[in-house]
């Protein structure tokens, strides 16, 4: 692990969590060097924490909860176990919707009408709950707290990710033509 500065800093321990679905939530008790407290990182700058995430009939899930830790997560499963469905699930509670192409519908479960999602966020000190649902046929909804969303584009920003998926590894390896 590289901290500031290129400088090695230190592993903890790992903690695990199976998933009915086989993936593998890996969480690392320790890891001080660059990690949050009271809600600000050691970079200055107000950081943001995703507690706890729950999916019912999002993509190949049923029904899953995740609680992450608060210091370094990394997941692991087989192909097709639903590493990238979790990544997109937070994707869609950040952005109001998913990392990759096509409508919402194409989010439920297969043989399911709807899917909802939540994510309990620690930003800047506070805790938040944002949920959205989905019903084929009806509009999403979006909620932070208790409070539906007029537009989804209020929601858009307030709740920070970048998603980088295999194939995005050519804007970081290639030169500028593939970007």
């Amino acid at each position: 692990q590289v901290g500031r500065a290129g400088q090695a800093r230190g592993f903890g321990l790992l903690t695990r969590q199976r998933h009915a679905s086989g993936v593998h939530l890996l969480g690392r008790y320790r890891f001080s060097d660059i990690g949050c407290r009271c809600g600000i990182s050691r970079f200055g700058k107000y950081c943001m924490q995703l507690q706890t995430l729950q999916l019912i009939n999002f993509k190949n899930y049923a029904e899953a909860r995740v609680n992450f830790s608060s210091k370094i997560n990394v997941l692991v499963g087989k192909n097709g176990s639903g590493k990238t469905n979790l990544l997109d699930a937070i994707h869609y509670l950040a952005l109001t919707k998913s990392a990759f192409p096509g409508p919402d519908h194409f989010c439920v479960r297969h043989g399911e009408q709807h899917f909802s999602l939540k994510g309990v966020f620690k930003k800047s000190g506070e805790v938040t709950e944002i949920s959205s649902a989905f019903h084929t046929g009806s509009k999403k909804i979006f909620k932070e707290g208790t409070n539906e969303y007029d537009k989804l584009s209020d929601h858009i920003g307030k709740y920070p990710v970048v998603l980088i998926a295999p194939d995005d590894t050519g804007l970081v390896k290639e030169g500028s033509d593939s970007r």
